[in-house]
C-alpha cells in the first residue's frame, strides 16, 4: 500500500484541504463521481523541535527544512551541527552527510553568514577549519551569482522605469526574486508589452 504524504516547511501553516474532493465543486447529482484522494500532512511549522524523530539523518533534515526560510536559522544551525558532531564521535563517517547538509544551508538558508558557520563549526565539530575552504568556495560562488543577478535586475528595472514610470512594490519584488532567464525574458518583452503587468505575465506563461 502507498500512503501519500505532504511534507510542508513554509513560513505559514498549511491551510489547503487534505482531500482533493474538497477542491472540486460538483452538483449533488454528480457527487458520487467527485474524486477522492486524501494525503497525510506533516506541517513542520506546527511541530515542536523536541518531537522530531530522534534519528540523526531524519532530525537534521527536518530541522534544516523547518528553519531554512526563517531568521531563526542563525541559532538553529547550532543544534544541527551539534547533532552531527555527536554522531561523528559515536559513529565516524558522518562527514559527507555533514557537507551535503551545509551545502544546502549555504545555498538556501535565510540570513546565515559565513562567519556564523565558521564559529559553529570550530566550536562543535572536529576539523572545522578543514571544512571551511569548501564552504568559503560555495559562498564565493553564491555571491558571484547574486552579483550577476543583481546587476541584470538593475538594468531591467531602469528600462521598466523609462517605459512605465515608477514601479509598484509587487514589480520591484518580482525583479528581486527573478532568475537570470526570467530577467532576460522581461528585457525581451518590455519593449512591446502594452503595460507592466503584461511584461511579467508573459514571463510567467513562458515557464509552462
Amino acid at each position: 500500500s502507498l500512503i501519500p504524504l505532504v511534507l510542508y516547511h513554509g513560513m505559514d501553516h498549511w491551510t489547503a484541504p487534505a482531500d482533493v474532493a474538497e477542491l472540486v465543486e460538483a452538483p449533488a447529482i454528480l457527487e458520487r463521481y467527485r474524486p477522492h484522494f486524501r494525503h497525510e500532512l506533516l506541517d513542520l511549522s506546527q511541530v515542536a523541535d523536541k518531537t522530531l524523530p530522534a534519528g540523526v539523518v531524519s532530525k537534521v533534515a527536518l530541522l534544516a527544512l523547518k528553519y531554512i526560510f526563517r531568521p531563526e536559522m542563525h541559532d538553529r544551525v547550532v543544534d544541527i551541527v551539534a547533532i552531527l558532531s555527536k554522531q561523528e564521535e559515536e559513529q565516524p563517517g558522518t562527514l559527507e552527510y555533514f557537507r551535503t547538509t551545509l551545502n544546502y544551508l549555504i545555498a538556501a538558508a535565510y540570513g546565515l553568514e559565513d562567519e556564523r558557520l565558521r564559529q559553529v563549526l570550530n566550536e562543535y565539530f572536529r576539523g572545522g577549519d578543514n571544512i571551511m575552504p569548501t564552504i568559503a568556495e560555495k559562498w564565493e560562488q553564491r555571491g558571484e551569482l547574486r552579483g550577476v543577478r543583481k546587476g541584470e535586475g538593475l538594468v531591467v528595472e531602469r528600462q521598466l522605469l523609462r517605459r512605465f514610470g515608477p514601479l509598484p512594490k509587487w514589480a520591484v519584488e518580482r525583479l528581486a526574486q527573478a532568475e537570470s532567464e526570467e530577467l532576460e525574458q522581461c528585457a525581451d518583452r518590455l519593449l512591446d508589452a502594452p503595460n507592466l503587468e503584461a511584461v511579467f505575465l508573459a514571463v510567467a506563461e513562458g515557464r509552462h
